[in-house]
């Protein structure tokens, strides 16, 4: 019997090591973009393999660019700043305040300067046969 199974990947893979490296020292300084972008292509290649040798239909960089979930209109969007907003709590079930810690505050109008995951696409789509 010959039964085929769907999947589908949604959210983020978990990177390699080298990656997560990478990044640490392109923050430091100690690697520059170019060699940054090339741990980082080479670690979406790594992603977009493992997901056509498993047989998955539709295929995704994994979200491996990001540095969390809304790193792309961070970093897409003019008029937000890496400082801290203002803090407010909310109450969890408990009833005891949660200060929820917001590390970027909007800081002037909000401009969309580029597309939000076109470099993630381009790149994913000329890496792969896979949709």
């Amino acid at each position: 019997m010959n039964v085929r199974y769907r999947a589908d990947v949604v959210g983020s893979l978990l990177g390699p090591p080298e990656l997560a490296e990478a990044r640490r020292a392109h923050a430091a300084g100690e690697i520059d973009a170019r060699e940054f972008k090339r741990v980082e292509d080479r670690a979406v290649d790594q992603v977009l393999a493992l997901q056509e040798d498993a047989g998955v239909d539709v295929v995704t960089d994994g979200e491996l660019r990001r540095t969390h979930f809304a790193g792309p209109l961070i970093d897409a969007c003019d008029g937000l700043e890496d400082k801290p907003a203002p803090s407010r709590p909310y109450y969890g079930p408990d009833g005891r305040p949660i200060i929820n810690e917001t590390p970027r505050s909007v800081t002037s109008r909000l401009v969309l300067r580029r597309g939000l995951v076109t470099e993630e696409y381009v790149y994913a789509r000329g890496h792969t046969d896979k949709r």
